[in-house]
């Protein structure tokens, strides 16, 4: 199962696959009050107008979590992102968590995606960011941008295909 997200004029789609938003979820609910995060795993669509979000990896080790911050680490990511790209998977992008807090992406959240979407090290001219904010598993909402001509889209969830009960019973709420 998946959660699709769409911009508003339907120039482009993320779809985020249940496994890998349980698994940031999971993540948000163990860091408490802290933030974190970490990269997203998937593939473009040929034509690139759509992204599938298959798979994240949490914060490497050498992570700095704050209230108010959270700086990834690199620490083990090249090794994961080789393996990845061996199962025809590769970068897509940037999630993180906003403890007790909307999602909506401060400042420095879409400064970064910009800058990383302009860096040829990342090898991803249009990176996909998920901030989910609130209190995991039960109380959270999510949102979903990608870059875009250099600059930040926003995308909503299409809510037919939503998460209103998923497998492990858990009530769990999309919103953009």
């Amino acid at each position: 199962m998946k959660t699709t997200f769409i911009a508003a004029d339907s120039s482009v789609a993320i779809d985020v696959e249940h496994p890998a938003l349980w698994a940031m979820l999971d993540l948000c609910a163990s860091a408490g009050r802290l933030e974190t995060g970490g990269i997203l795993l998937g593939r473009y669509s040929t034509y690139g107008d759509r992204v599938v979000v298959s798979k994240i990896v949490g914060p490497p080790p050498d992570s700095k979590h704050h209230c108010f911050g959270f700086v990834r680490g690199v620490s083990g990511l090249a090794a994961k992102l080789r393996a990845a790209w061996s199962q025809g998977e590769y970068y897509v992008g940037e999630w993180h968590f906003h403890p007790h807090a909307s999602p909506t992406p401060s400042g420095r959240d879409r400064r970064q995606i910009l800058e990383f979407s302009q860096d040829p090290g990342y090898h991803c001219p249009h990176p996909v960011l998920i901030v989910v904010g609130g209190v995991p598993p039960t109380d959270w909402s999510a949102s979903v941008s990608v870059v875009i001509n250099h600059r930040v889209v926003y995308l909503v969830a299409d809510v037919q295909g939503s998460l209103a009960a998923d497998q492990r019973g858990e009530q769990r709420r999309p919103q953009s």
